[in-house]
């Protein structure tokens, strides 16, 4: 049972990492987030590459624990839920089984839970204190929301 919630954190850790990976690519956001860097001295931050990748592969994991250990307990802590919300009637689409549906939702609500009470404050106050850009900020703060809701989709859908 424990390799099992071990497996399901690592494959949302992973979840994670790649939608990060993929959101931050000269595709989508990298350009943007290049040339910000670019502007400012970066003193602090490692310049080998390899350690950051471990950096964040390690802060994936640590995030994906977290929304696991939330999801557990938000869903023991739920009734039952009677209403068919649009969302729950897109869930059906990719998934089979009420009980999954559920899960889902629930899961979803763990993931606006931890993306607005704690990241959204957080980051809010770099912007505030450190000068970053408010428009930055936003677009950063849809790839987090974008990020934990991989990791609710796939630890939802492995358990």
């Amino acid at each position: 049972m424990m390799l099992h919630h071990l497996t399901v954190a690592l494959a949302g850790a992973a979840a994670h990492y790649m939608t990060g990976w993929a959101l931050n690519s000269e595709l989508v956001l990298g350009k943007l987030w290049k040339h910000e860097k670019d502007q400012k001295a970066c003193g602090n931050l490692s310049q080998d590459m390899r350690v950051n990748l471990a950096l964040q592969a390690f802060a994936s994991l640590v995030l994906s624990v977290g929304v696991c250990v939330a999801i557990a307990i938000f869903e023991k802590a739920q009734l039952s839920m009677v209403s068919k919300s649009a969302l729950e009637q897109l869930a059906h689409v990719f998934f089979s089984s009420n009980q999954q549906v559920k899960s889902m939702m629930h899961s979803m609500h763990v993931v606006l839970f931890i993306w607005a009470g704690f990241i959204l404050p957080f980051s809010a106050e770099e912007v505030i204190w450190c000068g970053h850009n408010w428009k930055h900020w936003m677009l950063e703060s849809v790839k987090h929301l974008i990020s934990l809701s991989a990791i609710a989709i796939t630890v939802t859908y492995l358990s």
